[in-house]
């Protein structure tokens, strides 16, 4: 199946806030569960820099992806 010629269905790079972290969650963890929905380009988990070097809670996941699969990532994500 081809791509559309207007750019409707064209891969984009997308940063997505992701929130309800929990404090030991790491990278690798976020890339297993975002790859389904496109290339992950980037992870950055936001950590707690002063004292333990736990997750705060959110981070953002950088994909390239199709507008299609961003939808589904969000219906299976909220």
């Amino acid at each position: 199946m081809s791509e559309k010629s207007n750019g409707v269905n064209a891969a984009t790079e997308t940063r997505l806030w992701v929130g309800g972290l929990s404090p030991e969650v790491t990278e690798e963890e976020l890339g297993k569960r975002f790859h389904l929905f496109g290339t992950v380009l980037d992870i950055e988990i936001i950590r707690d820099t002063l004292d333990s070097n736990l997750c705060r809670g959110f981070g953002y996941v950088t994909l390239h992806a199709r507008a299609g699969d961003l939808a589904k990532c969000l219906k299976v994500c909220p």
